[in-house]
């Protein structure tokens, strides 16, 4: 069979099956698929263009349970982790603004920054992503407020500095 009519009856056989399953349980309980059939053709055109640029795609279930990180809803959701590391080198490049309009956006979809990451987000900002409800009733219940310092200014680069 010719590689175009082969890639056409795998395509159309994986349209059928999202059809007959639904796209959100083919993404959840089949991440394969997904990693295979995007981010790994992402994460190799990355690859080409930013080779001095390493990408990390890492999708994973986010499990609706109490603390810092939990789906808006009441189930489980699928969400990935993305990383771009290094800093591109191009004249007008400003990281803090540019870290600010992406942890805008990730805020806004109702998705998370992993917190090994820098943050420019200011306090308000940064409990509008995160749910601190469970996180701060435990910090008070086990007397940690003069302890240890809040999650926020362990992360957040302006605290820091």
């Amino acid at each position: 069979m010719e590689p175009a009519v082969s890639l056409a009856v795998c395509a159309l056989l994986f349209l059928l099956w999202v059809r007959l399953k639904g796209l959100e349980f083919v993404l959840i309980h089949q991440r394969w698929v997904f990693v295979c059939l995007f981010l790994l053709p992402l994460s190799l055109i990355f690859d080409i263009y930013y080779y001095v640029y390493p990408i990390w795609l890492c999708p994973f279930i986010l499990p609706s349970q109490p603390g810092l990180v939990h789906p808006k809803g009441n189930e489980a959701e699928l969400y990935i982790d993305i990383g771009a590391y290094g800093e591109p080198r191009v004249k007008h490049f400003e990281a803090r603004s540019c870290m600010r309009q992406l942890e805008k956006f990730v805020r806004s979809v109702h998705g998370f920054q992993m917190l090994y990451a820098d943050c420019y987000m200011n306090r308000e900002e940064f409990w509008e992503m995160f749910d601190g409800s469970l996180y701060h009733k435990l910090r008070e219940k086990l007397g940690c407020q003069d302890a240890f310092p809040e999650v926020y200014d362990k992360i957040c680069k302006a605290a820091r500095h």
